[in-house]
């Protein structure tokens, strides 16, 4: 039970982290891990080059780092 309860706080946790990022970097993170798509599915459907998207998941990432490690 804890450990479920410790699972649920961590989702919650990235869920509001998530939504501190800007909308493109949302849409590609939630794409590549929570759908499992592809560099080039997310580029092809937001009509941005490949390395694009893979900057901007890069940057998100990093964003999303700084975000959670001030929520601990």
């Amino acid at each position: 039970v804890e450990t479920l309860l410790c699972d649920r706080a961590e989702e919650e946790d990235l869920q509001r982290a998530l939504g501190e990022l800007d909308a493109r970097s949302h849409r590609v993170l939630v794409a590549r891990f929570y759908h499992g798509k592809r560099l080039w599915e997310v580029a092809e459907k937001l009509g941005i080059t490949r390395e694009r998207v893979r900057q901007i998941e890069a940057a998100a990432l990093r964003r999303l780092r700084r975000i959670l490690s001030k929520q601990e």
